[in-house]
């Protein structure tokens, strides 16, 4: 007990003394946990990273835009044999635009319902 403590206080049961010693030693050994702690949090923001990297939101909507590519070939095709070539391009083309625009409107809205829901 340092010479400064007043002796009444030293007598206070309720009353704990830390020297300087002990409580550097506990700052230390709290550093080296939380240091250990840090590298963890480091590895997991790591492993985040790498799996959104290694994942494409849209690939199913890619997948859906190319199977409607397909099919509106398919049909073109099939067009171009009964008709003005012009024409079925014209039709092809105007068909194929909307129907990828209504699957990409339909995942910008479900992108903004399950957004809006996490609020």
């Amino acid at each position: 007990m340092p010479t400064n403590v007043h002796p009444k206080v030293r007598e206070n049961k309720m009353i704990e003394y830390i020297s300087y010693e002990e409580l550097s030693k506990k700052a230390r050994e709290n550093l080296i946990n939380r240091s250990g702690e840090v590298e963890k949090i480091r590895k997991m923001a790591r492993e985040e990273v790498e799996n959104f990297q290694e994942e494409d939101p849209y690939e199913d909507l890619y997948k859906e835009v190319e199977v409607i590519r397909r099919e509106q070939v398919e049909k073109a095709k099939k067009e171009l044999g009964k008709r003005e070539e012009t024409k079925a391009l014209q039709d092809f083309s105007r068909s194929l635009t909307k129907k990828i625009l209504s699957v990409v409107k339909k995942e910008i809205n479900k992108n903004e319902r399950s957004s809006g829901a996490s609020e």
